[in-house]
């Protein structure tokens, strides 16, 4: 129960801050999946990386965020599975689940918060049957 409630108020916080990179790029790029980073610290680490870019020259692209996730020791997957495991503490949220192309295949891996909430925008995950 705790759980819960820790997740439900750094989803209240996290939404109301504006991502680093525009908007357009994100709600892309989490179109189809994530970024899954192999720490919390990377995970953080990708987030702010996006930020200093976006300060330094404006719109990123999904072809950036890509270079800079890569460089953060983060990869894309592309799935529409990906469910909350676990926080550690506001700083980024370890998730879990099968890739899109691949349903054999589990994939866990941190993401931002942020970066979670814009994907759980256009996804929906179910209990499986």
């Amino acid at each position: 129960m705790i759980f819960l409630i820790v997740v439900a108020i750094l989803f209240v916080n996290q939404a109301n801050a504006a991502p680093p990179q525009s908007e357009a790029a994100v709600r892309q790029a989490l179109e189809n999946g994530v970024w899954l980073c192999d720490s919390p610290q990377s995970a953080n680490g990708f987030w702010n990386k996006l930020g200093v870019a976006q300060n330094a020259g404006g719109d990123i692209k999904v072809s950036d965020m890509d270079s800079i996730a890569k460089k953060s020791g983060c990869g894309y997957v592309k799935s529409d599975h990906l469910k909350l495991m676990e926080v550690d503490g506001s700083t980024a949220l370890k998730v879990s689940g099968d890739a899109n192309d691949n349903p054999k295949a589990i994939y866990t891996g941190w993401v931002p918060p942020q970066e979670y909430i814009e994907y759980m925008r256009t996804h929906v995950v179910r209990k499986p049957n």
